[in-house]
């Protein structure tokens, strides 16, 4: 089998009158990107577009399940017109240095969120509050027209002690807070965090 080196590539280039400065690019550069590797990145761009435009309540519950690190369901909660008064407030300082108007990390985190929440509210597609008998330990679960919240979209709620809830609650539904408090890894004020936004109402 005849196999190419680098001196016969350049010599059909120099023959076939390609420029001296292309060939010198090819000597530096180490990867040409492929057309398969540029069709496999389109078709999967379709795809997600294809879920995005016919099941959108997935695509939402997905996304946010996979890409948010962070989430405040506290102000998701409140509707778009609060997320977009946060949003503009977060992107109007997020180049400002001064110290008392600094965004934190986790506030910069936020703002690619916010601009999916409102495009999703735009659908008419609503995030529901945690649910302490429904909700999962991470992931945003899909309900007619709306998203279920999972435990760690609130602020400070880790996935260790969102995975205790789970837990418990498989073996036995909750029957009191002091029940939960103790059953799980919640802390004093995560517990008062989940009174504050009535996921315990039922409790």
């Amino acid at each position: 089998m005849f196999k190419y080196n680098r001196n016969d590539y350049e010599k059909e280039m120099t023959d076939a009158n390609v420029p001296q400065w292309y060939i010198d690019s090819c000597k530096k550069i180490e990867y040409l990107f492929p057309k398969a590797h540029a069709t496999a990145y389109v078709l999967d761009a379709i795809r997600t577009a294809w879920y995005k435009v016919y099941y959108p309540t997935q695509f939402y519950a997905v996304w946010f399940s996979i890409r948010s690190d962070v989430f405040d369901i506290e102000t998701v909660l409140k509707g778009p017109q609060e997320v977009e008064r946060v949003y503009k407030d977060y992107k109007s300082r997020v180049n400002n240095m001064n110290a008392e108007f600094k965004l934190s990390n986790k506030q910069v985190d936020l703002i690619p969120i916010f601009e999916v929440c409102l495009e999703m509210f735009a659908r008419g597609i609503k995030v529901l509050n945690i649910d302490i008998n429904k909700s999962m330990a991470t992931d945003f679960i899909p309900e007619g027209n709306t998203i279920l919240a999972p435990f760690t979209s609130l602020d400070g709620l880790g996935k260790e002690a969102a995975d205790s809830i789970v837990a418990a609650r498989k073996e036995k539904p909750f029957s009191s807070i002091t029940d939960l408090q103790k059953r799980t890894k919640l802390t004093s004020t995560l517990i008062e965090k989940l009174k504050a936004l009535g996921v315990l109402d039922s409790l």
